[in-house]
């Protein structure tokens, strides 16, 4: 049967593809071995049949499945019970390790050891003095990475305050328990993922990106390599793809890039990112980021989810 013919018949088994296997497959070409496995499809014809998008997301699925058999240890700082048990229920099931901190003393107790005990830090504005509590925690570890729960933020300005704390992102304390692993995982591996590979710059600007059929105006909040913040009102749901175009400071040209929504707030905004753009359009923004005296290390605020 011609290779074409087979692969039409087949999608919704490659859609449908068992990750576990991934385990069992001892080829350096694991992807084109599962998709052959699961769709009929022999390895060489899986990578000239297989589009560039569902190639991403399967790297993406595989990526997840692989980091959930690392363990990694995660401080929940909330004083609303149920948002601790949701999210040490979905910490749990994938085997990751939880603190819980119901007060600012004990967080604070807990940052302060050495050597660290904490891989991740969610907190919860509330239990401290807004972005203050952020400052505290950074006296006592300057580099553990922290998640602010984005409804403990008391205005936008409270963004731009974090950003000087190196705040890694926000997440939704509302989310579903289905939800948070897939939120958590690229600050619990941030070397697997390239959300935070590069500094974050505080960055005020006109963006506009098409939201459906319209084209929606907003401004920016942060820029780094990787991606950016924007703020609205509406942000768009997580994992949506978006085209943006914006200019840069001091700068005649537009920028065009194709982003992905990796988080989203409507207190705040949401986070986008790159995921193609002209060569010479990264280097400007590469160059930008570098220009800025000092870049804001590790941020992206938010998942929240850079």
């Amino acid at each position: 049967m011609p290779y074409a013919t087979r692969w039409t018949g087949r999608v919704e088994a490659l859609e449908r593809f068992d990750l576990q296997l991934t385990s069992k497959i001892k080829t350096g070409r694991r992807r084109e071995a599962i998709i052959s496995y699961n769709t009929g499809l022999d390895p060489p014809a899986v990578s000239n049949a297989i589009s560039p998008r569902l190639a991403k997301k399967i790297d993406r699925d595989n990526l997840m499945t692989a980091a959930s058999t690392v363990t990694r240890t995660v401080l929940l700082a909330t004083g609303a019970k149920h948002v601790r048990d949701r999210f040490a229920e979905a910490l749990d099931q994938a085997g990751h390790h939880t603190i819980e901190a119901v007060e600012s003393r004990e967080l604070l107790a807990v940052v302060s050891r050495k050597p660290r005990t904490v891989d991740l830090l969610l907190v919860d504005l509330e239990l401290g003095d807004g972005p203050l509590l952020v400052a505290q925690i950074r006296e006592q570890d300057d580099t553990l990475p922290i998640l602010v729960f984005s409804g403990s933020l008391s205005s936008a300005l409270d963004v731009r305050t974090l950003v000087k704390f190196k705040v890694a992102g926000y997440v939704n304390e509302h989310s579903d328990t289905d939800r948070i692993l897939t939120a958590l995982t690229p600050h619990l591996f941030p070397g697997s993922f390239n959300r935070r590979s590069s500094p974050r710059v505080a960055l005020e600007v006109p963006v506009s990106y098409q939201a459906d059929l319209t084209i929606v105006g907003a401004l920016t909040l942060n820029l780094g390599r990787g991606g950016l913040a924007v703020r609205t009102m509406n942000p768009l749901e997580v994992s949506t793809s978006v085209p943006i175009q914006l200019r840069l400071p001091r700068s005649s040209h537009a920028i065009e890039a194709a982003c992905r929504v990796v988080w989203q707030d409507r207190r705040v905004g949401m986070g986008l990112q790159f995921e193609h753009m002209d060569a010479s359009a990264q280097t400007a923004i590469d160059d930008y980021v570098d220009g800025q005296n000092p870049p804001i290390s590790n941020t992206t605020e938010p998942d929240r989810e850079t």
